[in-house]
């Protein structure tokens, strides 16, 4: 992932990070200055649920991903594995270039 270009550092752990992917979200967020309102709007959630996700409370169920990779402008796989950790099921594995390694701050 390109976290730098978000301004957040990737926390390094393969399983799913509920902080790194709020920050994300987050920082999407801001940089189009759209309200948690509307992004849940578009997600089809309500405010206080886009707020437990930025706040790293809790992460969106897998039938939210296609909204959210449209709304931050990534892939479906991409967003499957800034959710879950790990390499959608039937995809190819990555060369590891664009997910961060254990430890790095990417």
């Amino acid at each position: 992932m390109t976290w730098a270009r978000y301004g957040v550092s990737g926390c390094g752990y393969a399983a799913p990070c509920m902080e790194c992917f709020g920050a994300r979200l987050r920082a999407e967020r801001a940089r189009r200055e759209w309200s948690q309102l509307q992004v849940g709007a578009l997600v089809g959630v309500d405010q206080a649920t886009v707020s437990r996700w930025e706040g790293g409370r809790s992460l969106p169920p897998d039938v939210k991903l296609p909204q959210l990779a449209a709304f931050l402008g990534l892939a479906d796989a991409e967003v499957y594995r800034l959710r879950f950790g790990v390499e959608p099921p039937g995809a190819e594995p990555t060369s590891g270039a664009d997910v961060p390694a254990a430890g790095a701050d990417a």
